[in-house]
């Protein structure tokens, strides 16, 4: 009986031993769960928190286009000082001068006042004759002498030809050597003298159609 008892709790002993050792191992290999780790915080060091860059937004490629066309020119770079001062602020005005050529419209050639002096038509007009010859023969001498602007003898030389033309009569060709001896006392223009000349070959030549 006693034996008996013994080995019962000597049983019993073995099994509690290992009920406990099952118990100490499960317990071992038990996972933490959140409330085991909310019991038992883990205090591990905290890494600094890296600030973080702001993400880079592209615009959209159409708002870009807008924008672009849109935008308003450049202003132009004002002008440095120097180039002010270097254009000219006033245009100057160019004045053409108007030469005033001589008068080429005159009256016919009148001889008459030989025929009031008592001379025949014929007599007249035989004196007319010898001015056209007179002209006709002082014209080269004339032409050269203005193309070597001899003012002098051009003067020289429309004087004899006005007295001989004004003695015979009026209008016509008298009346242009009376402007062109005139002209020639002063004036030294070659192209108003050059007009003159014109006019007095032009007259010259109703002239001789006149009295042909």
């Amino acid at each position: 009986m006693a034996f008996e008892t013994i080995l019962f709790i000597a049983v019993a002993v073995i099994v509690l031993f290992w009920l406990m050792r099952g118990i100490f191992a499960s317990r071992s290999n038990k996972k933490p769960t959140i409330e085991d780790k909310e019991e038992h915080p883990k205090t591990t060091p905290q890494e600094p928190v890296q600030p973080q860059k702001p993400l880079e937004t592209k615009p959209h490629p159409r708002r870009v286009a807008t924008e672009l066309y849109r935008r308003s020119p450049a202003p132009t770079p004002p002008k440095s000082s120097t180039e002010e001062i270097s254009k000219p602020t006033v245009e100057r005005e160019v004045v053409k001068v108007v030469k005033e050529l001589p008068n080429n419209i005159f009256p016919p050639f009148d001889n008459s006042r030989l025929l009031s002096m008592g001379l025949s038509k014929e007599e007249a007009d035989a004196f007319v004759v010898e001015l056209i010859e007179q002209i006709e023969s002082t014209l080269p001498q004339i032409d050269e002498a203005a193309a070597k602007e001899e003012f002098e003898k051009i003067e020289r030389l429309s004087h004899s030809l006005k007295g001989s033309a004004t003695n015979l009569g009026t209008g016509g060709v008298a009346d242009i050597l009376v402007a062109f001896n005139t002209y020639t006392k002063t004036g030294e223009d070659s192209e108003i003298i050059a007009a003159h000349i014109q006019n007095l070959k032009n007259y010259h030549k109703e002239l001789k159609t006149q009295f042909s």
